[in-house]
């Protein structure tokens, strides 16, 4: 068995995108099953991660060599989204339309996902597939992390922070971000965020309080040592319930809380059990409050279980299988 490992080249590759073509990578070394990233190799099994090149896929069709299609892992950068936020929804990119219902088989991170599609009008049959997790990326000393963290953010005093990550592009991100951040003066919140610019940082750094401090993205030692220092990640909206940095969480055993307003359809992240997610921004500031105070019980025991069962090793079996599966329904 041999899979081609395909994914669109772009000017800035994303953080995220990086990260999942690495721990695809790595779940089918440790399964010890042979890949190529060259669209000319042979292979049995073509997986595309994210956005991929249409006329490639077609060419793979009528070779009869089955195609995977991972879809909405990476939807915190822009340069890898396949949805566009607008307002209070977001739709599919119609190019991304195209490509996935080529594809035998669509893999999505979460059953929000899959509903999304469905809905967008993607008939290719899709599998909920949450996206692994390297965990020993997040086995790092406190000396280390502290050390990273404050020089980066160039603090000499550790203090509690909540992370958060998002794109200064999305306005609905940061008009939640805003609020949030507005109505808990008691804790410090760094952002992350994708498109980072002086002026858009300083169009929100008139926006923001005190307790803020906007940021680019990071490299992956100090966005590691920054998460795995956090009190907790702050997820902003539904459509990102079920992005990687989350399951990185979950891995580094950081609390996770979410605002989950218009969250429709089942939801791996659950209240009260591997996080804290709320449809009210009062509720959820409520909610951190308490977790910053210590009087509300964290749920990351729980979740690093969950993190467990998506990591390289498993995750590799899970994908060798589907790859064998597709292979042998090509050939009846």
């Amino acid at each position: 068995m041999k899979a081609l490992i395909y994914a669109a080249t772009h000017k800035h590759r994303a953080r995220e995108e990086e990260c999942l073509i690495k721990s695809i990578k790595g779940s089918l070394e440790l399964v010890k099953t042979q890949y190529t990233r060259d669209p000319f190799d042979d292979f049995d099994v073509a997986h595309f991660l994210n956005f991929p090149d249409l006329s490639k896929i077609k060419d793979l069709k009528r070779d009869h060599i089955p195609v995977v299609m991972s879809a909405l892992y990476c939807e915190n950068e822009r340069e890898s989204m396949l949805a566009e936020p607008r307002k209070e929804k977001r739709k599919l990119k119609d190019n991304a339309r195209k490509c996935l219902n080529e594809a035998d088989l669509v893999l999505v991170p979460s059953e929000i996902s899959k509903t999304f599609l469905e809905k967008e009008g993607v008939l290719s049959k899709i599998k909920v597939f949450p996206a692994p997790v390297k965990l020993a990326r997040f086995k790092m000393s406190e000396k280390k992390q502290s050390e990273l963290v404050k020089r980066y953010f160039r603090k000499r005093k550790e203090q509690p922070y909540v992370l958060c990550i998002g794109d200064y592009l999305n306005k609905k991100d940061m008009d939640n971000f805003l609020e949030v951040t507005e109505l808990a003066p008691f804790v410090k919140f760094y952002f992350l965020g994708a498109n980072y610019s002086l002026i858009l940082a300083g169009k929100y750094i008139k926006l923001t309080p005190d307790n803020v401090v906007l940021s680019t993205l990071v490299d992956d030692d100090t966005y590691r040592a920054t998460l795995m220092k956090a009190k907790m990640l702050l997820v902003l909206n539904d459509f990102k319930a079920d992005a990687t940095n989350v399951h990185e969480a979950m891995a580094a055993n950081t609390q996770v809380v979410a605002y989950l307003k218009n969250m429709k359809g089942d939801c791996y992240l659950k209240d009260g059990v591997n996080c804290y997610a709320k449809k009210g921004i009062n509720e959820l500031v409520d909610t951190i409050d308490l977790l910053v105070k210590g009087k509300l019980k964290k749920t990351t025991e729980r979740a690093y279980k969950e993190a467990q069962e998506y990591s390289l090793e498993k995750t590799g079996k899970r994908l060798l299988n589907i790859y064998r599966n597709l292979l042998k329904e090509k050939q009846l």
